[in-house]
């Protein structure tokens, strides 16, 4: 296993999913800290799972055209660059009320959708052989985040301020991905194929 993919897709994953670490924080007092690190785990098993599965088909299916996927990434990158602009003179914080696991959950897979891309162009894009490797980093990654929840809901607010620090890259990380997953490099399907 490449030790470097892991953390590259653990750091990608991690930026697409920091702004449900304030999520998580305010879950924690409302509805507990098991349903919402739980709620929050349980859907990046499910769209870590159908990004590898979609990823998969769509490598099959376009492998010579597989790195176009990285647009994606790109374009979220983008977008959350753009939508941190445009809200940077906005302080709003997301208004939470008590709901049931199963909501949490689909709360959490809503908020996940730039991970499934992500994620999605990142399996279709590489050779079978690091799919291990890019679960490693996403799971890492899932890891991390549910750790931190978990560990600093109680000094929500400092942390926050972090949080807020942290994301403020994660566009750019998203960027990157995009842009190393339309490059040509040793992790591809098809790297002779594509002929950049």
């Amino acid at each position: 296993m490449e030790p470097l993919y892991v953390m590259s897709v653990a750091a990608a994953h991690a930026a697409a999913n920091l702004d449900e670490l304030p999520i998580i924080f305010a879950l924690i007092p409302i509805i507990g800290i098991r349903r919402a690190v739980g709620g929050y785990l349980i859907a990046q098993l499910i769209v870590i799972a159908a990004a590898f599965m979609v990823g998969a088909v769509a490598a099959d299916l376009a492998a010579q055209h597989a790195h176009w996927l990285g647009l994606v990434p790109i374009a979220l990158g983008l977008h959350a660059l753009w939508r941190r602009l445009r809200d940077s003179t906005e302080e709003s914080k997301p208004e939470l009320k008590p709901v049931s696991f199963a909501f949490t959950i689909l709360l959490f897979i809503g908020l996940s959708m730039d991970s499934f891309a992500l994620m999605t162009a990142i399996f279709a894009d590489s050779q079978a052989a690091f799919d291990l490797a890019a679960l490693a980093g996403a799971f890492i990654s899932t890891t991390a985040i549910a750790a931190s929840g978990a560990l600093f809901a109680s000094v929500a607010a400092k942390v926050e301020k972090i949080t807020t620090s942290l994301e403020a890259v994660a566009p750019f990380d998203i960027n990157a991905v995009g842009q190393y997953v339309l490059a040509d490099t040793a992790t591809d399907t098809q790297t002779s194929a594509l002929g950049h």
